[in-house]
């Protein structure tokens, strides 16, 4: 049995803002599973209610536009203040990748819903 479109869709978000999510069935704790894939820039998200046997399957699909320059500092800022960002859009949390072997400074930012990104080096200018 599987959760509605909207379920999925409503549950799927939820889980990339980073919320526990409970069925909407029977309110039980979902198990989650996060996966991303090469050359994909959204994440995959399944979801299954262990009680209910309901299960889902969220793929954003990821947008054509990109974050404004100011969008994108702030951002950047916001993660070396707080060591966390999310996404100016959609509230997602956002993953964050630090690379010393390309300077000290260097962020590369991508949102799982709606699949922007933004690296530290274009943001800083």
């Amino acid at each position: 049995m599987h959760f509605t479109e909207s379920e999925t869709a409503d549950l799927g978000r939820a889980v990339l803002r980073g919320e526990v999510v409970g069925c909407p069935t029977c309110n039980a704790r979902l198990l989650v599973e996060r996966s991303s894939h090469m050359g994909v820039r959204t994440e995959r998200v399944f979801l299954y209610c262990k009680p209910c046997r309901k299960d889902g399957l969220f793929s954003p699909e990821a947008v054509a536009d990109s974050w404004t320059p100011q969008q994108a500092k702030a951002i950047i800022d916001g993660f070396r203040r707080d060591r966390i960002a999310r996404c100016p859009e959609d509230q997602s949390i956002l993953n964050v990748i630090e690379d010393p072997t390309l300077g000290s400074s260097y962020l590369d930012v991508t949102c799982p819903l709606c699949g922007r990104t933004a690296t530290s080096p274009s943001a800083d200018r």
